[in-house]
Formats: C-alpha cells, sequence, structure tokens
C-alpha cells in the first residue's frame, strides 16, 4: 500500500472533521455518493485519493465550498504533491 500523502491526509482530516461537527454518518455519506462506507472512512484517513467529482459532491453533501480544503494548504505540503 503506497504511504498517504500530506495533502489526502488533510483532506481526509477535514471531511472526517465537518462530516462529524455536521452529525452526518459516514452511512449517509456512502448513500448520497454510491460508495461503500469502507472506501469513505479509507478516503477520511487519507488511504484514497478524492477525484475532483467526488470532493464537489461531498461538498454539495456537507454544505461547503470546495476552497476550504485548499485554503490552509502549507506550502511543504504543495510541494509533495508535485
Amino acid at each position: 500500500m503506497l504511504t498517504p500523502s500530506p495533502i489526502h491526509r488533510r483532506i481526509g482530516q477535514q471531511i472526517k472533521k465537518i462530516r462529524e461537527e455536521k452529525n452526518i454518518p459516514i452511512a449517509h455519506i456512502a448513500y448520497k455518493t454510491d460508495l461503500p462506507a469502507e472506501l469513505i472512512e479509507k478516503m477520511e484517513r487519507g488511504e484514497v485519493s478524492i477525484g475532483t467529482t467526488l470532493l464537489f459532491e461531498l461538498c454539495d453533501i456537507l454544505k461547503i465550498e470546495v476552497q476550504h480544503f485548499f485554503a490552509r494548504v502549507e506550502k511543504n505540503e504543495k510541494s509533495s504533491c508535485i
């Protein structure tokens, strides 16, 4: 298994934090995205990459703007994804 990148971990952590703050169960995210709950859990841990389309879909479900995920990316995290 590949080591998760700092950006994948950060985005996953933010998704989990927002989901928990809004009391949205993983089962609801899984239902709305038509993905297995296990995959949602892996995304939240940063173990799998989240594609652009899915990221926008998650933003709709969580009722947040996609910019939220990129506003706090550190400079050193940016360089690790190139």
